[in-house]
C-alpha cells in the first residue's frame, strides 16, 4: 500500500502528469520488503529542494518509518544472455559470410543485409520466371526466322494451339538450341 503526500504524486503515478511546482520533482515509487528485519520500506518519492543526481540515494527517518529518496533513472535490470545472443549472431553471420567488407563482419550491418537479401530473393523468384520465359521466346523466334523470313514466333504458337500440340516454350527453346532442324520439321508439319 502506498501513501500519497500530495495530489501531485497521485497524478504522476496513475495519470503520468508531471508536477506543477518547479522545485518539486517526482521520482520512482517502489515497495521493498526487508527480509532480515521484516519491515516494509516505502519509497516516498517527493523531493522539494533541488534535483537528485543519477543513482543518488538519500535516506532519513521519520519516527518509525524509513524514508528513501531515489532518482527515477534505472528502468530495468541488466540481462545477461551471452551464449544465446552469440549463437544467434553466429547463425546470422554464416548467412552473410560471402558478403563484402562490413556486410559480413558487423552485427547490425549483417542484420540489415540479411533482411535485404531475403527481400530480394523473394522478389526475384517471380522475376526469374518472367526472365526465363522471355529468353525462351527470344531463342525460338531467332531460330524460326532464320529459315523463313515471313514466319515468326507468334504464328508458330498460334499454329501449335490450332493443332493442339502441347509443347511448352521451354521444350521448344531446348529443341531450337540443340537441333534447329527438328524445330523446322515441327513448324513445317504444323503449317500443312
Amino acid at each position: 500500500m502506498f501513501l500519497f503526500d500530495t495530489q501531485y504524486q497521485y497524478n504522476f503515478l496513475f495519470r503520468g502528469e508531471m508536477p506543477r511546482k518547479k522545485k518539486e520533482k517526482i521520482v520512482g515509487w517502489k515497495v521493498i520488503v526487508a527480509k532480515a528485519v521484516g519491515i516494509i520500506i516505502l519509497y516516498i518519492g517527493r523531493i522539494c529542494f533541488g534535483i537528485i543526481e543519477k543513482g543518488k540515494k538519500i535516506t532519513e527517518r521519520k519516527g518509525n518509518q524509513l524514508v528513501i529518496h531515489q532518482s527515477f533513472v534505472y528502468s530495468m535490470t541488466r540481462i545477461r544472455r551471452g551464449y544465446i545472443a552469440r549463437k544467434r549472431r553466429t547463425k546470422m553471420s554464416l548467412f552473410t559470410s560471402s558478403f563484402c567488407g562490413a556486410h559480413s563482419k558487423l552485427t547490425r550491418t549483417i542484420m540489415q543485409q540479411k533482411m535485404k537479401a531475403l527481400v530480394s530473393a523473394h522478389r526475384d523468384r517471380d522475376r526469374q520466371k518472367r526472365n526465363f520465359r522471355h529468353l525462351w521466346i527470344t531463342r525460338i523466334n531467332a531460330v524460326i526466322r532464320e529459315n523463313k523470313a515471313s514466319y515468326s514466333y507468334s504464328r508458330l504458337i498460334n499454329n501449335l494451339y490450332k493443332k493442339q500440340l502441347l509443347l511448352n516454350r521451354k521444350i521448344l527453346a531446348q529443341i531450337a538450341i540443340l537441333n534447329g532442324n527438328c524445330l523446322y520439321m515441327i513448324s513445317n508439319d504444323i503449317i500443312k
